[in-house]
């Protein structure tokens, strides 16, 4: 197996300790690889470059076993370059077959870079431990970059204001049945919109789609009265919430949501 850093869980770290200088090409390979991972998509700007500079760059040579099948997961890798087999054991394998078993099994799948495509694998990994279900093994030579679950942890704890979004979350009512783990794995997940001043979030009568927590400035909630009339009803501050029905139904909004101040900043998950 390739030998990769270890990082402990439920340790204080600082993660400035695996922050790795990397050329302006190498984030942008890292940036194109992970664009399409449905994980990185909602995490905050201001993380995505640290996410990048915290990767660690692992050199690999033919034949090394980047993955085992049946491992803990705990960690994400992008191919910088190289090939490599994904290897599964059949119902079959096992001490009866030693051949098949070194060999990892019958090649499923073959990861391999290009100028224009960098492949990664092993995401679920970033979000809770679960036995690899495929062994990976280097066909060439080449070079992986390795992101370890806690440290992706910790620079989403970076995020401003995370306790209190956290404790905002567990104040909502559709959400009290869910456990913890579950709150952090939606808090995770919310990705950050912008709006100016007087620009509507949320207007009367429109299906519901997105729940939403204000992060940044103010906002106040209108209903529009029999006579046609604008009624305010309610100022929103930074973290209050608004449009949770929309998490259990597509019922039509009750009232209008319309930003008060410059840069109004929310977290929302559709």
């Amino acid at each position: 197996m390739i030998a990769t850093r270890n990082v402990a869980d439920d340790v204080e770290f600082d993660i400035k300790q695996y922050v790795t200088k990397k050329t302006a090409h190498e984030k942008a390979r890292i940036a194109e690889a992970v664009k399409a991972g449905f994980l990185f998509q909602h995490v905050m700007d201001q993380n995505r470059d640290l996410l990048f500079s915290v990767m660690e760059k692992i050199k690999v040579k033919k034949g090394d076993w980047v993955i085992k099948q049946g491992d803990e997961g705990d960690k994400y890798f992008i191919v910088d370059n190289g090939k490599f087999e994904v290897r599964i054991l059949d119902g079959e394998s096992g001490a009866d077959k030693p051949n098949n078993t070194n060999q990892g099994g019958k090649v499923v799948h073959t990861y391999e870079s290009s100028a224009a495509s960098h492949p990664s694998f092993g995401e679920l990994a970033l979000m809770y431990s679960t036995p690899r279900a495929a062994s990976i093994i280097a066909k060439t030579d080449g070079q992986l970059w390795a992101l370890h679950r806690n440290v992706f942890r910790k620079v989403l704890m970076r995020r401003s204001g995370r306790k209190e979004l956290m404790s905002t979350l567990r104040k909502v009512e559709v959400l009290q049945s869910l456990e913890i783990h579950q709150i952090q794995q939606l808090a995770d997940c919310m990705t950050e919109v912008s709006y100016e001043k007087g620009e509507m979030i949320i207007k009367q009568g429109e299906v519901g789609d997105s729940f939403y927590v204000l992060s940044q400035g103010t906002c106040v909630c209108t209903v529009k009265t029999t006579m046609g009339f604008e009624k305010q009803v309610m100022t929103l501050r930074e973290n209050d919430y608004f449009g949770e029905r929309a998490l259990l139904t597509k019922d039509l909004r009750a009232a209008n949501v319309v930003a008060t101040s410059k840069n109004v900043k929310c977290l929302c998950v559709r």
